[in-house]
């Protein structure tokens, strides 16, 4: 989030005409982030779920959907 905070006013002064691009940069950027923890965890999760990893899959569905719910 502090990444976030410095980058933003940045992003809206250089494209000043499209204003919507700071959030989507920011989704995008959170969609990344998720989809590396994802990568990361995924062996010990598949050690620690097992036969149950779809429980994993889901959490991480729900996180990568949190931007598109949470409003700013």
């Amino acid at each position: 989030m502090e990444f976030w905070a410095r980058v933003c006013p940045r992003i809206t002064k250089a494209l000043p005409g499209w204003q919507e691009s700071a959030s989507l940069l920011k989704y995008l950027v959170f969609l990344i982030a998720v989809l590396i923890a994802y990568g990361a965890l995924l062996p010990v999760a598949s050690r620690l779920l097992i036969g149950e990893i779809w429980i994993y899959q889901v959490l991480f569905v729900l996180l990568a959907l949190f931007p598109v719910i949470w409003v700013d």
